[in-house]
């Protein structure tokens, strides 16, 4: 009744939505053409941009090979054995146990315009969930339950897969605002927890006025405390069912870059760091030459971004209008599809939902718990149609479609 509910919904606020004018928060801008470089992706017909990828040699198909090896499945746990209590999402300690006795704070984050970048915040997340939001673009959801950050944003538009995540990690989601479709779906499902630009005060969500001047920030810590004081916490999620290994998994293949192409001028890449054991992330910039990848960092800290975990999750995306699209993630009972990139190598495996209030289970392809190396971990979510190609040298590029 509730799937046949929320369809329902779409079609009559698409319908509405067709005959009525939407602000836009995350454009494209306009590129400059570029000249012949030696390496170019293109995806796009309508990309007008080339750009340099400075690591990446060709590409060719591969069908990947599992290997089988001895796999960890303990589940994590709350204190271990020298008395820390760590975090379930991460396995690293916590400086203060009653910070886990809270919901997470989920905050969504635009990418575009490029003018938004560097974001700030990024680097505190325990988790961020990568998704395509339309015209070849890209959107951040991070989440923050071991670690508080003084200042998370842009915060920027919710969209339909939002409700989702909000449920299986039981956060309290931060947004600017919403295409009225997926506004009522997010109110819907998560209540209380849809937290939307306007209707919280300074603190802690401060910022202009209006929800496109990319000027609104959200400080997690101080979200709690409000929570907390109007009455809007309850008991605390129980966000078990991460596994985790600090020893390296044998892995399939390497894994020492990745790239997710939306367009040619568009992309995020993860390069792996063996002095840090983690992963960088690298993605375009305009330059007077033209676009390149450069690094990208944490506006609060000037941080390097990097994370521990790289995950791809292969996913049905369905699309109701050119920006307006859902990702089913809900009742994933059979195998779908993953990669996981961890010190330098890719494991291939696969993805469930079982259970709406608990987090996505990852899994090895016999079934048993995939363990993370501790750290944080970075989701990207890529269409079933996306092109996985590997390279020589464990270099992989994914050329998104849904």
């Amino acid at each position: 009744m509730k799937t046949l509910r929320k369809i329902l919904i779409l079609c009559g606020l698409i319908c509405l939505s067709a005959c009525s004018q939407h602000v836009l928060t995350d454009e494209v801008l306009p590129l400059e053409d570029g000249g012949e470089l030696e390496s170019t992706v293109t995806i796009s017909p309508t990309a007008s941009a080339v750009v340099s990828l400075p690591d990446i040699t060709d590409l060719v198909s591969a069908t990947p090979t599992i290997n089988a090896y001895p796999v960890n499945n303990a589940q994590p746990t709350i204190t271990d054995a020298a008395g820390l209590t760590r975090n379930p999402l991460t396995r690293l300690p916590v400086s203060d146990p009653d910070i886990l006795q809270r919901h997470p704070v989920m905050v969504k984050l635009a990418n575009w315009p490029r003018d938004e970048r560097p974001q700030a915040g990024l680097s505190q997340a325990d988790l961020v969930f990568e998704t395509y939001i339309g015209n070849q673009m890209n959107q951040f959801l991070a989440l923050y339950y071991g670690e508080d950050s003084e200042a998370v944003g842009p915060v920027r538009s919710g969209r339909l897969v939002d409700a989702q995540l909000g449920n299986y990690y039981q956060g309290f989601l931060v947004y600017a605002n919403a295409e009225l479709a997926a506004d009522e779906i997010i109110l819907e499902d998560l209540g209380d927890r849809a937290l939307k630009f306007g209707e919280l005060p300074c603190p802690p969500l401060c910022g202009g006025a209006q929800t496109s001047s990319g000027d609104a920030f959200i400080d997690t810590a101080a979200l709690t405390v409000y929570l907390q004081e109007n009455g809007l916490e309850s008991d605390p999620p129980d966000l078990t069912g991460l596994a985790f290994q600090a020893d390296p998994l044998p892995g399939d293949s390497l894994g020492q870059i990745l790239q997710v192409t939306y367009a040619d001028f568009s992309i995020m890449q993860w390069r792996y760091d063996e002095s840090i054991e983690s992963y960088a992330l690298w993605t375009e910039v305009e330059t007077d030459d033209g676009l390149t990848l450069a690094p990208m960092t944490d506006r609060n800290n000037n941080a390097l971004l990097r994370f521990e975990n790289v995950v791809i999750l292969y996913a049905t995306y369905k699309s109701y209008t050119p920006t307006l699209h859902d990702v089913l993630l809900a009742g994933q009972t059979d195998y779908q599809a993953m990669m996981l990139f961890r010190d330098g190598m890719v494991t291939f495996g696969n993805w469930r939902t079982p259970d709406l209030n608990k987090p996505i289970v990852f899994e090895t392809p016999e079934g048993e718990a995939l363990p993370m190396k501790p750290g944080r971990t970075w989701v990207v979510i890529v269409g079933q149609s996306s092109i996985t190609n590997q390279a020589g040298n464990g270099e992989w590029e994914i050329e998104f479609g849904n």
